[in-house]
């Protein structure tokens, strides 16, 4: 009998042990420590922004302009560069395979034969087919306008049939982050030009 008694002592011991296991256990595992930690990171953008004169017409090769800039819509600084490509374009009107088609159509003229002029600025320096805003671009800020105005030199006879033509500097604005030397990758160089800010 007494040894009954051990053998249940024994065992409630036991049990009570594993409890007490499964309890150490489960509170190592499902116990975590609370804490909040605030990032802000913030994000960067710039859109391009065109100011026609008032009295463009939608058509025409006369020499044309503009103004161009760039404006920061997020919270971080930014490095800002433009490129700009010169588009001569006809308005096709005719039947191809049997369906009446009206659409603008990009004409092949070489690039040598549309003169583009960038006024000079101060603030933006050239190098390769870029113009780089020398400054740091704040956010919310805007990037000094550029002056942009274009001429036709040569119009193939190919196009003289055509009624509608139009000639537009298409601008292609790039930017970056100015930390971590992220331009780098983004603007495929190994250097930003001479009198960039930095």
């Amino acid at each position: 009998m007494e040894r009954v008694k051990k053998v249940r002592v024994v065992s409630i011991i036991g049990i009570a042990m594993l409890i007490v296991a499964v309890f150490v256990v489960y509170a190592l595992f499902t116990s975590k420590e609370e804490d909040t930690a605030k990032i802000y990171v913030g994000n960067l953008e710039v859109i391009l922004q065109e100011d026609w004169p008032k009295d463009v017409p939608e058509t025409g090769i006369e020499r044309n302009n503009k103004k161009v800039w760039g404006e920061s819509v997020a919270d971080k600084k930014a490095y800002v560069r433009m490129r700009f490509i010169p588009v001569v374009n006809y308005q096709f009107v005719g039947t191809e395979d049997g369906v009446e088609i009206s659409e603008w159509r990009t004409a092949p003229i070489p690039q040598e034969d549309i003169r583009v002029t960038i006024a000079d600025n101060e603030n933006w320096v050239k190098q390769g087919d870029y113009y780089y805003y020398k400054k740091i671009l704040q956010p919310r800020e805007t990037t000094d306008k550029l002056d942009v105005s274009w001429e036709v030199l040569e119009l193939p006879s190919t196009l003289t049939k055509f009624e509608n033509l139009r000639v537009d500097v298409r601008v292609l604005l790039e930017y970056s982050q100015t930390s971590n030397e992220v331009w780098k990758d983004i603007f495929q160089i190994d250097d930003l030009p001479a009198g960039v800010e930095r």
